[in-house]
């Protein structure tokens, strides 16, 4: 069983991404954030998660900070970005903080 975190502020892309991983027999959703602060606050309660989906651009903290804090006590998650803009400052954005896995 792969367990999910989600982290999407947009409602419409959180719901579509909840709709569609919920369909999959060994997906399980463990937790949806609307912000960086808030999936960190989750993962503090309960660190057992493979898999972090995350928005870039969100409000609080940014998926790419949130990312960082959680593979410094979760080393062995898989970390997915999604983003629905490509501005010149995500696209230059540097990823050393952590290792990306998909993007």
């Amino acid at each position: 069983m792969t367990r999910i975190a989600i982290e999407e502020d947009n409602p419409f892309l959180a719901k579509s991404l909840m709709d569609n991983l919920s369909t999959l027999d060994h997906v399980r959703l463990k937790y949806h954030s609307s912000n960086g602060q808030e999936l960190l606050d989750m993962l503090a309660a309960d660190l057992m998660v493979d898999v972090v989906l995350t928005d870039i651009e969100m409000p609080l903290l940014d998926g790419i900070s949130a990312t960082a804090q959680v593979k410094s006590f979760i080393l062995k998650s898989r970390l997915l970005y999604l983003s629905s803009l490509m501005t010149n400052r995500i696209y230059l954005m540097p990823f050393s903080p952590v290792r990306t896995d998909i993007f």
